[in-house]
């Protein structure tokens, strides 16, 4: 059975194409062919997070290419001479030179074309499918469209007649068929056969490389453009909301406009609202389309029924917001699955509302769209949760003045009231912070003191004439601080009629500054490092890799450039001054190699290409005389050391790759030789890289074959020698039984561009292996190495948000364990990380390994929120026979009391050192005494064995 996937576009109306192909497939490959239409793009998005989701042939759109390929499928071909084509429509009579808004699907692709039509900064509406685009922009509803253009040639010529084409956008890129790895290896014969028969264009190797990279650009610029949008969505919805929050009068007007606005305004499928009713909690207002499913829901306040692990029920029980992020694969809604399939809902969140400081109620939100409920939203949901909260309070107290007095000052968003006169009597902290003037300089003025000048007299004509007329007005507002910095406003303005007749004006906004800078940086974002100003990686990789592979110069050099003494720099003159030396650096390397291209490539790196080399002895003298030099600071003026690696064209590959491997094996090489160090590539260095090429070769496969495996060597408590927990240590066992040490691959695992993947997927085994041992009604806990390389190289929140993606019964078994000299080498981030990882769970165990053979200094111990101590196995061999050991041991052993820590000894091998640690006080033993590290079912016996012991 072949299973063949089609993109929702061309199935949606071309249907028998496809049919058709797949009787060729079915002629060719010699199996039945099952071809399985997405009912739409969400459905699509919603299955690529299943495991088991993986079809043999695939014709695919871009962004689901890319999604592909990760996965490991390979692109066969395409059908030639046909990129993805867009239309920018219009209804036939609409003549309006500026349009106020525009239509698509909720699709990456769209977003990318409006990105790249500099289009995002319109009023954008979402639609679930192009005939909806169309439906829109022929009814006037909205003044543009973006369609697909094969979309567009299979619609009726009346549909036709009543559009108007505006304009042709192609894409660099297009839909193109890719195979799964696996049916690709064996079907190749049949595969050239197909190609052939559909008349194909192949696609090389080389070109699936430069069409992934751009993919990746398209998607990223895609994906930025849609998170802006939705986030857009959402923060209208809240202002709105808010409009809601200070007008309603009782908790039924409350819910019901709640409801009704989530659905209008942020295109959520449906929404319920529910108090606890006894052990249940029961829907008193919904909204949308449902068809049925809130009549029939039975939500449990209680975890130990099914129908109280869902969303709601623990939204309710543990007073936080809850997201199902994919109802296919999330564990949580397996009891709602099916009917929640059948009406296309992908993604949900339940919101607790609070009420004197208690649980009242829970808002539950559906949406067809996945990732709907993404991370970097929940603020807003965390607002709407609190800004709910108070309206519940300010109605149940009725004390409206006071509470919306309150709500008002600390809303983290734009209010001002003025009188119909339009002067202003009340303004809150908000305006206060961002404007930067104080209360009494503000009550009496108007709200003109904020004008900037951008915006015309017509622009304030619409304004007065609309709330005058007792209508809302909504616009962007560019206005001006008191120092005289531009802020961009998104406001809406409310009349608001008193009982006694009295007319106000209400002023709600967003500071949305920071989203139109953004959009304005983002090419600059993309290219350029932050802190220097230079051109990045990405930027330095085209530059070099077209004049590489184009010839452009006839001599050149590469050079790469590393401050290696960076992290002392840092420690001990701090972050702020090493930040200083390195712009400094970048500044004289950009005045000094001004022929040239200066890029910063990594952390503490430069990358230089040089044409046109004099002489190799001029060319050191001058690195010399920029490096050699001292470096000004605001502080003092400071000495680098330095490493450099050279690499020169005679020499040199053709493709930028290979130079740039060549360039960063022999900077490697110059570090070992120590600071100061210029080195150039040599032709032996190819020895170190062939080493290099098989290790990757060793690493890709263990990925792609499924070779990591899990060993698990047990630690035990030192009074009762129970089990305690597991160490997982990870190697690599090849099909013919090789198993390949850590010693053997780990430091090219932590430098590559795989430690990452390598990390997220460790997680996600290391938390399965805790759900089975907890099975056995045995309470261990798993420890999980993590790399300095991954943990402390990502975004601050990176690997939280991951974190949090692990299941908290399985957060509670899991220790995350990290060597002292990692954690020393990026002090400061290591207390972030340690303390965000506290804050999403206390019972989360940190342990530091090797502790006492890497830093001198134990004052940072007192700063880390830090639950165990591994005392290494160096001294641990030594107690019995060295005093300083024994010394060191007990040193440590007494510093965690004070601290609060516990201890535990690696390496024990002998009775003799059991007793020793033992009258110490050290809590944990681990060794070979005990067992060496195991596979899982050999850990499971033993843990079995334990249980045995202890009856």
């Amino acid at each position: 059975m072949i299973d063949f996937r089609v993109c929702p576009h061309d199935t949606k109306k071309g249907l028998d194409k496809w049919l058709n192909i797949a009787k060729k497939i079915k002629e060719i490959f010699g199996q039945h062919v099952e071809l399985k239409p997405f009912k739409n793009f969400d459905e699509e998005y919603a299955y690529f997070s299943k495991d088991d989701f993986k079809p043999d042939i695939y014709y695919a759109s871009f962004d689901i290419t890319l999604l592909l390929l990760n996965k490991g499928y390979k692109i066969i071909g395409k059908f030639k001479n046909e990129n993805d084509v867009f239309l920018l429509i219009s209804r036939k009579k609409f003549n309006d030179e500026k349009p106020s808004n525009i239509t698509i699907v909720d699709k990456i692709d769209s977003f990318y074309v409006l990105y790249d039509m500099d289009f995002y900064d319109k009023n954008i509406v979402l639609s679930e499918s192009y005939d909806d685009v169309v439906k829109k922009v022929i009814s006037g509803g909205v003044d543009l469209g973006l369609i697909f253009k094969e979309y567009y040639d299979q619609l009726d010529q009346e549909a036709k007649d009543s559009i108007n084409i505006i304009k042709e956008i192609s894409l660099d890129a297009g839909h193109h068929f890719l195979v799964s790895k696996e049916f690709y290896e064996t079907h190749q014969n049949s595969i050239k056969a197909f190609i052939k028969a559909l008349g194909l264009g192949e696609i090389s190797e080389e070109n699936t490389n430069k069409l992934t990279n751009k993919l990746k650009i398209y998607y990223k610029s895609g994906n930025v453009v849609r998170t802006s949008v939705i986030r857009s969505i959402l923060l209208e919805s809240l202002k709105d909301i808010n409009k809601v929050i200070i007008s309603a009068d009782t908790e039924k007007e409350l819910f019901e406009r709640i409801c009704q606005d989530l659905v209008d305004k942020s295109r959520f499928k449906f929404v319920w609202i529910g108090k606890k009713e006894g052990e249940f909690i029961k829907p008193v207002h919904k909204c949308g389309e449902d068809d049925g499913y809130v009549d029939s829901l039975k939500i449990s306040v209680r975890k130990d029924v099914p129908e109280g692990r869902g969303p709601a029920g623990i939204a309710y029980r543990e007073n936080r917001i809850v997201v199902n992020e994919n109802t296919l694969t999330s564990e949580v809604m397996k009891f709602w699955k099916d009917e929640l399939l059948k009406r296309d809902i992908y993604t949900s969140l339940a919101i607790p509302i609070e009420k004197n400081g208690e649980v009242y109620a829970v808002i539950s939100v559906y949406s067809n769209i996945t990732f709907s409920f993404k991370k970097e939203f929940m603020t807003i949901f965390e607002e709407l949760k609190k800004d709910v909260s108070f309206a519940l309070e300010k109605i149940d107290k009725d004390k409206e003045s006071i509470v919306l007095r309150k709500a008002a000052d600390d809303a983290k968003m734009w209010l001002l009231i003025t009188n119909k006169e339009g002067l202003i009597e009340y303004v809150n902290q908000y305006v206060l912070d961002l404007t930067g003037y104080k209360k009494e300089e503000l009550i009496g003025k108007k709200p003109s003191i904020f004008k900037s000048g951008y915006q015309d007299e017509k622009f304030y004509e619409d304004l007065w004439d609309s709330i005058l007329s007792n209508k809302p007005f909504s616009a962007i507002f560019v206005n001006k601080t008191k120092n005289g910095n531009v802020i961009y406003i998104d406001q809406t303005i409310y009349p608001v009629v008193l009982k006694d007749g009295t007319m106000k004006f209400l002023f709600v906004g967003k500071d949305i500054t920071h989203e139109k800078v953004l959009s304005q940086e983002l090419y600059k974002y993309r290219f350029y490092d932050t802190l220097t100003e230079l051109p990045n990686f990405l930027a330095f990789k085209f530059y070099v890799s077209d004049v590489v592979e184009n010839k452009r110069y006839k001599d050149f050099a590469l050079i790469l450039i590393d401050i290696y003494n960076m992290s002392f720099i840092n420690s001990t003159y701090g972050f702020d001054v090493g930040n200083e030396v390195l712009k400094e650096v970048a500044n004289i390397l950009k005045q000094e190699f001004q022929e040239g291209f200066v890029a910063r490539v990594g952390n503490d790196e430069f990358g230089i290409f040089v044409p046109n080399i004099e002489s190799e002895s001029i060319l050191i003298y001058k690195i010399r005389s920029i490096l050699d030099r001292k470096i000004k600071t605001t502080k003092n003026y400071i000495s680098i050391s330095y490493n450099v690696s050279i690499v020169l064209s005679d020499v040199a590959a053709t493709e930028f790759e290979e130079v740039y491997s060549n360039a960063v094996v022999t900077l490697n090489l110059s570090k070992k030789e120590g600071e100061n160090v210029i080195k150039f590539y040599e032709s032996e260095v190819n020895t170190r890289l062939q080493e290099y090429i098989i290790l990757e070769k060793l690493v890709e496969r263990a990925f792609d074959e499924g070779l990591f495996r899990f060993y698990f060597q047990p630690y035990l408590g030192s009074k009762d020698l129970k089990i305690v927990g597991f160490e997982s240590l990870i190697r690599i066992v090849d099909k013919d039984g090789t198993v390949y040490a850590p010693y053997k691959f780990i430091d090219y695992l932590e430098n590559s561009k795989y430690i990452m993947h390598f990390e997220e997927w460790a997680l996600k085994e290391i938390s399965n292996k805790i759900r089975i041992f907890k099975s056995l009604d045995k309470d261990i806990s798993i420890s999980l190495n993590l790399s300095a390389k991954g943990i402390l190289s990502l975004p601050d929140d990176s690997f939280i948000e991951e974190l949090a993606s692990v299941p908290v019964d399985v957060q509670d078994n899991l220790v995350l364990e990290i060597t002292e000299r990692n954690i020393i080498k990026n002090i400061e981030k290591s207390k972030k990380i340690f303390k965000s990882i506290k804050e999403l769970n206390k019972h989360i165990k940190i342990s530091i390994d090797d502790f006492g053979t890497g830093y001198s200094s134990l004052a940072y111990l007192k700063h880390l929120p830090v639950d165990i101590l591994k005392i290494d196995i160096s001294f641990v061999r030594g107690i019995t026979t060295d005093r300083h050991d024994f010394s060191i041991v007990k040193f440590i052993t007494g510093l965690s009391k004070d601290f609060g820590f516990k201890t535990l000894a690696e390496g024990v091998e002998t009775k003799e050192q059991i007793d020793m640690l033992s009258s110490m006080g050290v809590d944990y033993f681990q060794g070979f005494y005990f067992a060496k590290p195991m596979l899982e079912n050999e850990a499971i016996k033993f843990v079995l064995e334990d249980m045995k012991r202890s009856k």
